[in-house]
């Protein structure tokens, strides 16, 4: 069951800091500590990787035109099969 508070803000604090002190014995105030570096790392990481998401979907492209790699070549068609030949036709 989860609390219903907008980001987890003091449901998720208070849970962690209860949970390590319960679980390893450290004091609730060192457990508060730990909870809001955790919760502000994760808010950190997940802020910045959205502005490079953000700038990676809308960036303008610097040459519209795609690489030579992903062109498919047609190979050549055989003169006997491209109707120019004496035999007047295709098969």
């Amino acid at each position: 069951m989860s609390a219903p508070v907008q980001s987890g803000i003091g449901a998720f604090h208070f849970i962690i800091s209860s949970g390590l002190f319960v679980v390893y014995g450290i004091s609730l105030e060192d457990g508060l500590v730990y909870a809001i570096l955790s919760h502000e790392s994760q808010l950190v990481f997940g802020a910045i990787l959205g502005a490079y998401s953000f700038y990676a979907l809308f960036r303008k492209k610097q040459n519209p035109k795609s690489p030579e790699v992903f062109k498919i070549k047609q190979p050549p068609i055989p003169s006997r099969l491209s109707g120019t030949g004496s035999e007047g036709g295709l098969i």
